[in-house]
């Protein structure tokens, strides 16, 4: 894993720094790990494209784990039997699936927003 971590930071830091005649990893040489023929990662498009399907990975957990929190608010609400305390705790648990679904989308449309409101600022 260090070795992947250290690949990693070597390819982000070269490209990064790609003008510059002298990159910060030949004067650092622990993680200047060499980029050979079948390295996992060989440009920061591919570390993009890893993070991105990471992200997308989290995401999928997040709909399952909040469809499953609200069906089981669902469950404590219909077998609270009248109990006071059960039905609040069903409520509770109802408003905070609501609250993080509510959250979840606005964190997905927020970088398509800041993207659009830079390249407007930008023209």
């Amino acid at each position: 894993m260090i070795t992947f971590l250290e690949s990693l930071l070597s390819v982000f830091v070269s490209t990064v720094q790609a003008g510059a005649p002298t990159p910060i990893v030949d004067k650092y040489p622990r993680f200047s790990a060499p980029v050979t023929g079948n390295a996992p990662i060989t440009s920061v498009n591919d570390a993009v494209g890893i993070l991105v399907s990471v992200i997308d990975l989290a995401q999928v957990v997040f709909w399952i784990t909040a469809a499953g929190f609200g069906l089981y608010g669902a469950y404590l609400y219909l077998f609270s039997q009248g109990s006071k305390e059960s039905i609040g705790k069903a409520k509770n648990m109802m408003i905070y699936t609501v609250v993080a679904i509510i959250l979840a989308i606005v964190a997905y449309g927020l970088p398509s927003i800041v993207i659009n409101f830079i390249q407007i600022g930008s023209s």
